[in-house]
This record gives structure tokens, sequence and C-alpha cells, in this order.
């Protein structure tokens, strides 16, 4: 299930400018305190949701980013429609990429946009 952003969860619009939304990204993972690999890897996952916008939409994208007690949580909404959101369908390997460098991913796509959230535990678990 998708969270709902609360009042106080951080907004970005962005058109065109991929480094304004990896400061915006990298800024929030500092203040939650995420370990510096973690907080790189959230920022990557963002920027390569991002980039999927730049290169699939015509219109802006909204990144959304709050802070919970356990996680950083970040949606990222465009007008893109995804017609296999189990790959990405682009047979690009961003989704693939985000999958790997986030601790959740859900997705919800139709022709009015595309919802793609992510999660990273601010404690990840022990190594095995």
């Amino acid at each position: 299930m998708l969270g709902s952003p609360p009042d106080d969860a951080q907004v970005l619009r962005y058109r065109a400018d991929l480094s304004g939304v990896r400061a915006f990204t990298a800024a929030a993972a500092r203040q939650a305190g995420l370990l510096p690999r973690r907080a790189t890897d959230f920022v990557l996952a963002v920027s390569e949701l991002a980039a999927n916008t730049f290169a699939h939409t015509k219109g802006p994208g909204t990144l959304i980013l709050w802070i919970t007690e356990h996680e950083l949580i970040g949606q990222i909404r465009d007008t893109g429609h995804l017609t296999r959101p189990d790959t990405g369908g682009s047979g690009g390997y961003g989704l693939w990429l985000v999958r790997q460098l986030c601790d959740q991913v859900q997705i919800r796509t139709g022709p009015g946009g595309t919802l793609i959230e992510i999660r990273m535990s601010l404690r990840p678990a022990p190594a095995a």
C-alpha cells in the first residue's frame, strides 16, 4: 500500500534539472540520518526515476520526500504510463537498479500517470 505524504513532506516539482533533484534528495537523506552509502543509494534511485520522467514524458514530475521514525520515503509522480511495471517496459535497467538499491519499491501506473514509491530503512538490517 502506498503511503500518504504528511502535511510537512518536502515537495519538489522538477522539469529538466537533475542536479537539483539530486541536491534536494541528498539534503533529505542527510536530515534523515541515513548512513553515507545508503544516502548515496537513495539519491541514485531518485535520480534514475527522475531521469525516466525526462526521457519518457512531456510534463514535469513531482518528488515528495518525508521521514518517519524508521524510514525515508520518496514518491515520484509524473504523467508517464508504464505498460510493464514489472520491468519498466522500456528495455532499460533503471527500474531494476531502483529495486536493487531500495528496501521497498511500489508502483501505481495508469493512463493518468505513474506514482512510484521508494522506501529506505534508517537502520539497515544486519548483514547475514
